[in-house]
């Protein structure tokens, strides 16, 4: 179980922005982070996915990256 304390507060607000918005060493220490937690690492993907549709340009092709996104949920 993950719980939360002082010392993940970092963590977690890193967890939650985009990864498109973070540095190098940001990006680094979430990976090295979520090495250790397999689970979360699929929801962290799955959530920068939903953040990559946010930047498509094209109904369209949004459209057909929604559809990619979603049909495996």
């Amino acid at each position: 179980m993950i719980t939360g304390d002082r010392r993940s507060a970092a963590i977690r607000r890193l967890l939650l922005r985009s990864q498109f918005r973070l540095d190098h060493v940001s990006r680094f220490a979430v990976d090295t982070w979520l090495a250790g937690h397999p689970e979360l690492r699929a929801l962290y993907e799955a959530k920068e996915t939903l953040h990559s549709l946010y930047r498509i340009r094209g109904g369209d092709r949004a459209a057909q990256a929604l559809t990619a996104f979603t049909d495996p949920c």
